[in-house]
């Protein structure tokens, strides 16, 4: 192909005149004119070509002619690609990376008339150094304990990568990550929080004709992740649930879900960023009752218990009929006609099955899902007490979760407990939040089987009679046995007179404050991972501040008593090696505190008003041999209920619970013994029977009429002080 372009004259060419003389004659004279002659000469290139040229710059060269002032054509012949040449004969061309030459260039000029004027040349092209292409990086994420590795991508015409003819960096310097020769960036991840890096990739290429080095930005998100998990065991019995639902929420929102194994434990990992101060894990497994618990961030590392209480009743029903659910004959829910639906709208049709569980929070407080604690109309958190709470649930035939239709109202009754008022608001537990939300209020009525509380409720959770209370504030602080200030550390507190229960963690000078009913008896103790002691602390209308720090210490033991509302007193009685001879000591209500080689051992509360607790502490065991643990009903009647009596033995970072037998029962339950070895190793030995009471005083026995009466009013139990090396009041 040629590139040709004509040129228009734009000059007059001479005229060209050839004159001849003629005879002439006397009479006349002739002249002759000749035709006027025109050569057309051949154009003539003067220019001379330009034959060098830059690498990525455009060579140029005008090609000039001298003609006669025709229409001249140019044209290319033979030229590289992408050289051109104008119709006034510029000649233009862009040599790229790697054309050293242009080859033979020949350029023809005609004038139309004559033959072709060529001139030829070839372009020497020098090369340069071209800067290099970086590839945009995408942001990088990596989780923190893995390994992060990243291959740039780089363009560069004139360097090879694999030849290390590049040099790499990264900024700001990160520790423990690297790039190396040929770009791969490796970084070893292990932040212990959540960090972006905003990183700059910077290459070089030894910067030949002055090229500057090249550079991308990054981002990379180091995301640490927070394993959290919890054992999800039976309330009663202490056996794992395999096969158990449970959630983890942050109080915003859901965050993961997960279900047990085979040893009850449900495992979570959550990122950092997602964990807030106030996290719930939320349980359920069929034939028991969904339960909640609340974590800070301490907790969150440990290996923390849901306890599910059985469900009571199972009942089996017709949703498209009025409904009286009972649990024990006492009606619990009055179900409209036609009231439950699934989550898609659709009316729940064949049988139903509830489940239906009432809690007794007097027993035992931690029988509530989450803290007892709500959100008043200013938004800020406040304590509740509790006078009693329900869960009730319901399923289809296919295990499909029902609730209330919309605009559909069904009327519940809670078992009251407590010092009741007349009317108190209604809560519902709020599995995101992990709150306590008021909604409706219920009624105090009287019936045969007792008072209870009723109203209306719109969806089934479990909902709860409860008011908040105005707080006081005890201060204090928490150490080691050595003395050692602890930090992190979670305080609880649990009410002796009202039903309501707090927590709070210590600072960084192991100082805490607590929130506690004011003008009221207030049980605080420390049991996370490690235990103390059982405080009783009566409250006023002003903050406390205790004289002593809790003491917290890996070898305590301590033993828990509750029971129901009958029979109102039961007592703890812990008999022990008090010498190496064989003598004993007794800890019970009429001897409190037990010192033995230095240890002292205490009955820290005793309960005469039903419900409990009744709490042995044993910061560690002095002498080997049996300690044995008995209850005592002191009422005489009725018999001890194996419903609701529990004993709690926290030994060794673990919990057992026993309960009574359900039959034979007689005045004392020797629950179990602790059999300490030389070396201080202990044996947990359950006994598990009913025997006759005898009172024992060092190594003789006394028949129970012998017995002193036992203080029975109420307040004399808190205006005791208590002095020694475990116990602050």
């Amino acid at each position: 192909m040629e590139h040709q372009f004509k040129l228009k004259s734009l000059l007059v060419l001479p005229l060209v005149t050839i004159l001849t003389a003629c005879g002439s004659s006397d009479s006349n004279e002739k002249a002759t004119n000749n035709e006027v002659a025109i050569v057309n000469n051949a154009p003539l290139i003067t220019s001379e070509a330009v034959t060098s040229a830059i690498e990525d710059n455009t060579y140029t060269y005008l090609v000039e002619v001298q003609d006669d002032g025709d229409d001249l054509t140019f044209t290319l012949s033979s030229f590289p690609e992408g050289m051109s040449i104008s119709e006034t004969g510029l000649i233009e061309w862009l040599p790229t990376e790697g054309v050293l030459s242009s080859g033979e260039v020949v350029v023809a000029v005609n004038d139309g008339e004559n033959d072709n004027v060529i001139q030829s040349f070839e372009v020497v092209v020098t090369p340069v150094n071209d800067t290099p292409v970086l590839s945009l990086i995408p942001n990088q994420t990596v989780k923190s304990g893995d390994d992060f590795s990243f291959q740039l991508v780089l363009t560069d015409p004139d360097d090879n990568i694999e030849n290390g003819d590049f040099s790499f960096s990264v900024s700001p310097e990160i520790e423990g990550m690297e790039i190396d020769q040929n770009g791969l960036i490796t970084y070893q991840a292990r932040a212990s929080e959540t960090t972006e890096y905003n990183l700059t990739v910077e290459v070089r290429d030894g910067q030949e004709d002055g090229v500057l080095p090249v550079r991308a930005s990054f981002i990379l998100d180091e995301q640490f992740f927070q394993g959290i998990s919890a054992v999800i065991k039976n309330y009663y019995t202490e056996d794992v649930i395999p096969n158990a639902d449970a959630f983890l929420t942050n109080g915003n929102e859901i965050l993961a879900d997960s279900v047990s194994d085979e040893n009850g434990i449900v495992t979570f990992s959550i990122q950092d960023i997602y964990i807030t101060e106030r996290m719930s894990i939320i349980s359920d497994a069929s034939g028991f009752a969904e339960m909640a618990i609340g974590l800070n961030e301490e907790q969150i590392d440990l290996s923390n218990n849901i306890l599910l209480q059985p469900v009571q009743a199972e009942i089996s029903f017709d949703p498209t009929i009025e409904n009286n659910l009972s649990v024990e004959e006492f009606v619990l829910v009055e179900l409209p006609a036609n009231s439950l639906q699934r989550a898609d709208g659709t009316l729940a049709t064949g049988l139903v099955n509830a489940e239906l569980t009432i809690i007794n929070p007097a027993i035992d407080i931690n029988l509530m899902p989450g803290e007892m604690i709500t959100k008043d109309v200013n938004g800020e958190i406040r304590p509740i007490e509790s006078f009693g709470a329900i869960t009730v649930t319901f399923e289809d035939a296919d295990g499909v979760e029902l609730n209330l239709t919309e605009n559909m109202q069904a009327k519940i009754n809670i078992p009251a407990v407590g010092e009741l008022d007349g009317t108190v608001p209604l809560y519902y537990f709020d599995n995101n939040s992990g709150l306590w939300i008021e909604e409706g209020q219920v009624e105090l009525v009287s019936g045969p089987q007792g008072n209870y509380y009723s109203g209306m409720v719109s969806h089934f959770t479990t909902w709860n009679a409860d008011r908040i209370y105005e707080t006081i504030f005890i201060n204090g602080c928490i150490e080691d046995k050595d003395q050692n200030r602890l930090e992190g550390v979670q305080i609880n507190s649990e009410g002796r007179d009202y039903i309501g229960s707090s927590s709070a963690v210590t600072d960084e000078n192991g100082d805490f404050s607590i929130p506690a009913k004011m003008n009221s008896t207030v049980l605080i103790s420390s049991s996370v991972g490690i235990q103390s002691r059982t405080f009783s602390i009566d409250t006023f209308d002003t903050d406390i501040t205790l004289s002593e720090c809790v003491v917290l210490n890996e070898a305590f033991t301590k033993i828990k008593l509750n029971w129901g509302l009958m029979p109102t007193d039961l007592d703890s009685h812990l008999w022990g090696p008090s010498s190496t001879n064989g003598e004993q000591f007794h800890i019970y209500f009429g001897n409190e505190q037990v010192i033995v080689n230095d240890v002292v051992m205490f009955l820290d509360v005793d309960d005469v008003t039903s419900y409990g607790p009744e709490v042995i502490s044993i910061p560690e065991f002095a002498l080997p041999g049996t300690y044995s643990y008995k209850v005592h009903n002191y009422s005489g009647t009725p018999e001890i209920d194996s419903d609701t009596t529990k004993v709690e033995l926290l030994i060794d970072d673990r919990r057992y619970v026993f309960t009574p037998p359900s039959e034979g029962a007689d005045e004392m339950w020797h629950v179990f013994d602790l059999i300490v070895s030389e070396v201080g190793n202990v044996q947990v030995n359950k006994v598990d029977i009913f025997e006759p009471y005898y009172f024992y005083s060092s190594n003789s026995l006394v028949p129970n009429s012998n017995l002193e009466p036992k203080i029975k009013y109420y307040e004399s139990i808190y205006n005791k002080l208590i002095t020694g090396k475990y116990y602050a009041k």
